[in-house]
């Protein structure tokens, strides 16, 4: 397994502290503390290229950071895993880093433990694809004693925010909430192979049966190691705080119940009520007044003028729409985005796996569906002098002469659809001359949503995102036509160095590509533009490469439609894929003539 193996998240003051400890105590697995620098470098590119590539000045940056240097390894170490001359991903860089802490350990599995990388979680989960994540998650009353308590948070957010000094209660509230929502929001996309989700009251309740399941998750052996981790260390000193004093797991550290007035508990759940609802808290005013509801919501909105606040979460990528629309395909990107929003309502209309199917020429099937989509994208995106090629439209021509067009699927996957399998899009392609510059791709059934631009980046679900760093095959993701391999395609690369896994839909797997969620994906049988040019503009604008199968440049919007193939996946694994691929690439050029 790849280092680091694990990251611990969680929004502060939730018992991350306890967990990492508990964890670090495993034999096999130690867990590094609070590392703001691994998410905060890559993504401000200071000591990284904009291809994610180690410079120079990467080591200077690290040598001033503190929580760098606690792990005591030395420039000269440092220099080595850079090796001057040769371009090295950061995420390989940062992975050696990891692998001489464990050295030190004697141990050969590393994680890490830092809670605000909860906001990072996209930017970790493209570095490290197979990293698993664990969310440790708080009564956010027992949250806001804590923070109270903490003589950190008057330097730091949340005690930094301008709200926080009139009502240090209700911004506290909706800190925890955004911390809370943002790990939560990443089960949808990292899935239960990636993500673990754990309460801390069940944690300091029964340790044993926790850690036990957290083991399961992480693929290690259960050791009772991890309980006994404050031997030998425990202090006895009230005065201080539970993490110095070095305690086991305790119950009733906090309690909110006798340590918070009753108007400060009502003033927290007005503002997030909610969601200690949605968690299963017991809230103790089951309907605040309405005056500290319009308090909460007063509140809010005055956090959302703070400027700390703004910068917070367009870090978190929650605002980062606003990014896209500084792009020169602003208009464009709306037009997207408002089709792409009423396709989602066609859909409602419909349930997949409960739909009759009729099937054109090839046995492809159609549904009333892919006709009603067709109909709301060419209304919401179509403007005079641009061409159309969609594959639910008759073909015009015209298109050919003109310099901007659309290519759209209104339905990619219509067979899953039909099935009820939730590998379907709607698939949105922008061409400028030929080149695919902008699209926009949506699965209603997992509500995910990509959108992007050459010139602005791509965002899922709101958040940017990359393709894929990894600088090798050996154990990439790839993701492969379903039918492909149930014809015996995919034969020559299964039980190799690439983890094949089946999916419906070209486009939604370029999709996931553009945002890091694979490696790679590419067709050994011809697919059409529609299928095809919305992911690759994606692709493309988040840094990876495609190349039709005869290996050039992509081109959209021909008058044959139809492509042989195509190849796309991070921009470092091209050479190397392209290399594996090549007696697939000939057969394509010798039928082509190119």
């Amino acid at each position: 397994m790849t280092n680091p193996c694990l990251f611990i998240v969680g929004c502060q003051r939730s018992g991350t502290t306890l967990l990492k400890r508990m964890l670090n105590a495993h034999p096999r697995l130690a867990v590094t503390s609070e590392s703001n620098w691994i998410a905060r470098l890559f993504e401000n590119r200071a000591g990284v290229t904009p291809q994610g590539l180690v410079s120079p000045e990467l080591l200077s940056f690290l040598a001033a950071d503190p929580a760098f240097l606690r792990l005591n390894i030395g420039r000269k170490e440092l220099e080595t895993l850079s090796r001057p001359g040769q371009q090295v991903a950061y995420a390989e860089f940062v992975s050696g880093i990891f692998n001489l802490y464990g050295k030190t350990q004697g141990k050969a599995l590393v994680g890490n433990k830092t809670p605000a990388h909860v906001r990072r979680l996209h930017t970790l989960h493209a570095l490290w694809p197979e990293a698993r994540f664990v969310h440790l998650v708080r009564d956010g009353r027992d949250v806001c004693l804590s923070i109270a308590k903490w003589p950190a948070a008057q330097q730091k957010k949340p005690g930094t925010l301008n709200t926080w000094k009139d009502d240090p209660v209700t911004t506290t509230a909706f800190w925890w909430e955004l911390h809370v929502t943002l790990g939560q929001q990443a089960q949808n996309w990292l899935g239960p192979e990636l993500y673990y989700e754990m309460r801390y009251e069940s944690l300091v309740e029964q340790p044993a049966e926790e850690i036990a399941a957290l083991c399961a998750f992480l693929g290690l052996p259960y050791d009772r190691a991890m309980l006994s981790f404050h031997e030998g260390r425990t202090i006895d000193d009230p005065k201080l705080e539970s993490k110095q004093r070095w305690l086991p797991a305790t119950l009733g550290l906090r309690d909110w119940r006798s340590e918070m007035t009753e108007e400060q508990v009502e003033r927290f759940e007005a503002a997030v009520g909610p969601l200690l609802d949605k968690l299963g808290y017991p809230r103790a005013f089951s309907r605040p007044s309405p005056e500290r509801l319009d308090h909460a919501s007063r509140l809010r909105a005055l956090l959302a003028q703070d400027p700390g606040w703004i910068t917070l979460t367009r870090k978190t990528g929650i605002d980062s729409r606003s990014e896209l629309m500084t792009s020169s395909y602003a208009d464009i990107l709306k037009r997207i985005e408002a089709a792409l929003c009423a396709a989602r309502e066609v859909f409602d209309r419909f349930t997949a796996g409960a739909i009759e199917a009729e099937f054109k020429a090839g046995h492809d099937p159609v549904t009333e569906a892919d006709r009603a989509i067709d109909a709301v994208l060419r209304e919401n995106l179509l403007r005079n002098h641009e061409g159309w090629l969609s594959e639910e439209s008759v073909d015009d021509l015209s298109r050919l002469d003109k310099k901007h067009v659309w290519v759209v699927d209104p339905l990619d996957g219509t067979r899953e659809f039909v099935k009820g399998i939730p590998e379907f899009c709607v698939s949105i392609g922008f061409v400028e001359n030929g080149r695919p510059v902008a699209g926009g791709i949506c699965n209603p059934a997992t509500r995910e949503t990509f959108i992007g631009a050459v010139d602005a980046g791509v965002l899922y679900n709101g958040k940017p995102v990359h393709a894929s760093q990894r600088t090798a095959l050996n154990g990439a993701i790839v993701l492969a036509s379903r039918s492909e391999i149930k014809r015996g395609e995919w034969q020559p690369f299964e039980g190799g160095q690439l983890q094949v896994r089946a999916m419906g839909s070209v486009a939604y797997k370029l999709a996931l590509v553009s945002a890091g969620l694979a490696d790679i994906t590419f067709t050994l049988s011809p697919k059409n533009e529609w299928d095809v040019t919305a992911g690759a503009a994606l692709v493309l604008s988040s840094g990876g490469f495609v190349s039709t199968l005869e290996n050039a440049q992509f081109h959209a919007n021909n008058k044959n439609p139809l492509l042989s193939g195509f190849i796309a996946g991070g921009a470092h694994l091209r050479n190397e894929l392209l290399a594996l691929v090549e007696p697939h690439i000939q057969a394509a050029a010798s039928k082509t003539g190119k």
